[in-house]
């Protein structure tokens, strides 16, 4: 229960910063921590084994929603390029990111006729029950396991270059609709490939690179880690107000690491206004 009370109390947080946000007028800081706070609220609906609100939209309080790695994602592509996906799941868990597709694990394929397909090439008997069974459960376990995922990452083909079933691109819809992030690797092969916020690599490995590069700010510069740490506040916090405008703005982007002067924080923070009785204290760094 641990995790609950935890999760419980960053909402809590969360809530206290959307009222500052309303109070203030910040409508845009105001729309994002509702989302993170609706966000919160499924999360404990589902420690607590109630079914959590529909998805919402994929929210990003301080624009670096791109530069933070998943935690979990689901691979979306031709059966028929299963082997190579295991490869990439294998690259994802060594950087400690959880694939939630279930049909890499086999025994998930049909064949043109709609006859579920084992591994090993045995077909379903034609009219036996058993058929709808395992079609049915295929795509229910297909659809939970994209909206499980922070992200949909989408293997595309050269547009009309193959006959396909389309179940991938069922999937990309799904992650789309419920405001997941994605990424689509390889030709644009469709018009929605080409959406705004839809992030594009033509190849496996400059993707993975950029998705798991390091994430820490050298010494001499302050990551929302490092500003948090001295602030005695959550990285949360950090972002509500750098989102707000209520804090300097980060000085530059170090890989994905948005990062501050120290110096700047330090000035900053012992200029703040201070209500009757508050320290002006912060952590040692």
């Amino acid at each position: 229960m641990t995790g609950l009370y935890e999760t419980a109390a960053e909402l809590s947080a969360t809530a206290a910063d959307l009222a500052d946000a309303i109070d203030s007028d910040a409508d845009g800081a105001a729309s994002c921590l509702a989302t993170r706070a609706s966000d919160l609220l499924d999360t404990i609906a589902l420690a607590l084994g109630a079914a959590p609100a529909p998805p919402g939209r994929w929210h990003c309080c301080d624009g670096t929603c791109a530069s933070r790695p998943p935690r979990t994602v689901y691979l979306a592509a031709r059966y028929s390029r299963r082997a190579e996906l295991l490869g990439y799941r294998a690259d994802l868990a060594r950087a400690g990111i959880t694939v939630t597709s279930r049909w890499l694990n086999g025994n998930h394929q049909i064949d043109n006729h709609g006859i579920p397909v084992t591994d090993d090439g045995q077909r379903a008997a034609i009219g036996d029950p058993a058929a709808g069974r395992l079609r049915t459960r295929f795509a229910a376990e297909d659809v939970a396991d994209v909206l499980a995922a922070d992200m949909l990452i989408a293997f595309t083909e050269q547009p009309r270059a193959s006959t396909t079933r389309g179940g991938r691109h069922v999937e990309l819809g799904l992650a789309l609709g419920a405001g997941k992030r994605v990424a689509v690797i390889g030709p644009r092969e469709n018009l929605f490939c080409w959406l705004p916020h839809v992030e594009h690599h033509p190849a496996w490995p400059g993707f993975l690179a950029t998705l798991t590069a390091i994430t820490h700010a050298p010494p001499d510069w302050w990551s929302t880690e490092d500003v948090a740490a001295y602030l005695q506040v959550a990285p949360s916090t950090v972002r509500a107000y750098v989102a707000r405008q209520q804090m300097p703005q980060p000085a530059r982007s170090i890989g994905h690491a948005r990062v501050w002067h120290p110096q700047a924080i330090r000035d900053w923070h012992q200029s703040r206004p201070r209500r009757p009785g508050a320290s002006a204290g912060a952590g040692a760094r």
